[in-house]
């Protein structure tokens, strides 16, 4: 991201964060705190819930279902992270505070464009001059192309089917019902409780993921009565029958 510190110290911030020990430290944080969580549980629907990656019907469904939880995790560990103590030189300040600090003595960062000094600007000619520039100077950064990411795609053909969909996945989830077929039902689990951990490959380690059963279980339940309702509504819909 491009920031701007103020007419009198500009500059602009990019290339690699590895020699930032904070910056490093933070993606552990983020992992450790809630993104490893996901990534287990997302682990376990594809080892024992019948969760195909590659089908893009499949991810429509978990974006359905899990979004707005996963973003509401991120929210959770950015309020806490911007309002921590840091010590050492941060002389038990958080972030917020030390951000308000640095706005006061420098002036507010720009976090596009349009917000950056003129002088910047014309220091470059253009903000088309400028893009160029940073991009030239990231070049050696770059060990690969960019990775591609997984593709979702609404299973349903009308809107009508997309309807029953959102209005039957909130009735049986009201109703607590829990679909056989899936592993989540309790005689399909694979002993006499279900499963608190799962194994994640972090790096070139296996982690082992806690998965507390009152949090984790309600959603592999969540994903079999979305991808049930889901599979009959693709049937009715394949048979021609009137939704």
């Amino acid at each position: 991201m491009i920031k701007y510190r103020g007419p009198n110290r500009g500059s602009y911030l990019w290339g690699t964060s590895t020699r930032n020990t904070r910056i490093e430290r933070l993606w552990v944080e983020v992992g450790s705190q809630f993104a490893r969580q996901w990534r287990g549980f997302f682990s376990r629907l594809e080892r024992l819930h019948k969760f195909d990656p590659d089908n893009p019907h499949h991810l429509w469904v978990l974006h359905y279902l899990f979004l707005d939880e996963i973003n509401k995790d991120c929210q959770e560990f950015r309020n806490n992270w911007n309002n921590h103590p840091i010590s050492g030189k941060g002389h038990n300040q958080s972030p917020s505070d030390m951000r308000l600090l640095g706005e006061l003595n420098y002036g507010k960062y720009a976090d596009n464009l349009d917000e950056i000094h003129p002088e910047i600007l014309e220091r470059y000619g253009n903000e088309e001059n400028l893009e160029a520039a940073i991009a030239g100077d990231q070049d050696h950064h770059i060990r690969h192309a960019a990775i591609g990411v997984a593709e979702n795609e609404c299973p349903f053909n009308s809107a009508r089917a997309l309807e029953i969909f959102c209005d039957a996945s909130q009735e049986i989830k009201t109703a607590g019902v829990v679909p056989t077929g899936f592993g989540v039902a309790e005689p399909e689990w694979e002993g006499t409780f279900y499963g608190e951990t799962e194994m994640v490959k972090i790096g070139r380690k296996d982690v082992e993921i806690a998965l507390p059963f009152e949090v984790w279980w309600p959603r592999a339940v969540a994903w079999a009565q979305g991808s049930e309702i889901m599979g009959r509504i693709q049937a009715a819909e394949n048979n021609e029958m009137v939704l």
